[in-house]
């Protein structure tokens, strides 16, 4: 595939036509993975899942339940903030433009260890396709803390190097129901 929203509509339908029970299996075991690989760490930006990406709902709790600050980001305009989260339940919510859920209160600028970033598509390095807005690009061009892709195995694609603008972000790991990646941090 030689562009990237040739990548992502592929890699839509691919995701489509798995079936839910298969990937919520597989976020099981990259959640799992993570709280092995990442759990020590005392706060994280967790995106909130939605479009049957990798599901972090099941993860956030444990990380709350482990006593971690967990936020969850927030788009103010065209940058990318984040909340305090505590669970859906427990706090007013709203829905974005993108039809994703995030927080209300306590808006900040993002200040954490660790990020978990959504991708419809990545490879081994970390270099990651997204959906095409460069919120987390933006993001992590400022961010000195760790990066973690998330990932269904399936996603993992041999080589994005290709597509690589000088704006795309790469990830430090990438993390797949399979494997984990150590990824190189690009210069901004």
């Amino acid at each position: 595939m030689e562009n990237k929203q040739a990548i992502r509509n592929f890699m839509t339908r691919r995701i489509q036509g798995t079936s839910i029970q298969i990937l919520r299996s597989e976020s099981f075991l990259i959640g799992q993975s993570f709280i092995g690989h990442f759990g020590d760490y005392e706060s994280y930006l967790i995106y909130l899942d939605h479009r049957r990406e990798v599901a972090t709902g099941r993860l956030i709790s444990n990380l709350l339940t482990m006593g971690r600050r967990v936020y969850a980001p927030v788009i103010v305009g065209d940058t990318l903030k984040c909340a305090p989260y505590y669970g859906a339940s427990r706090q007013e919510m709203r829905l974005n433009k993108f039809g994703t859920w995030e927080p209300t209160a306590d808006i900040n600028h993002i200040d954490v260890d660790v990020i978990v970033l959504p991708c419809l598509a990545c490879d081994e390095l970390g270099n990651r396709l997204g959906r095409g807005k460069g919120y987390y690009d933006r993001v992590l061009c400022r961010f000195y803390g760790t990066t973690v892709c998330f990932a269904y195995s399936f996603q993992v694609l041999e080589s994005l190097s290709h597509i690589k603008e000088p704006h795309d972000i790469t990830a430090d790991y990438v993390l797949t129901n399979k494997k984990t990646y150590g990824g190189i941090n690009s210069e901004c």
